[in-house]
């Protein structure tokens, strides 16, 4: 029943970037030049 309802919903708004931040240990991106961290995600991959 579960699998059924799952298979219909979209993607989570905030997976990619939950999944990137697990990747690296729960440890942040270094700080770029403007003293600011970011998440890099790619653009359009999923559609």
């Amino acid at each position: 029943m579960r699998n059924r309802r799952d298979a219909k919903l979209a993607m989570p708004k905030l997976i990619l970037p939950a999944i990137q931040i697990n990747m690296n240990g729960g440890k942040f991106s270094e700080l770029e030049e403007n003293g600011i961290r970011y998440l890099k995600l790619p653009f359009n991959y999923f559609r």
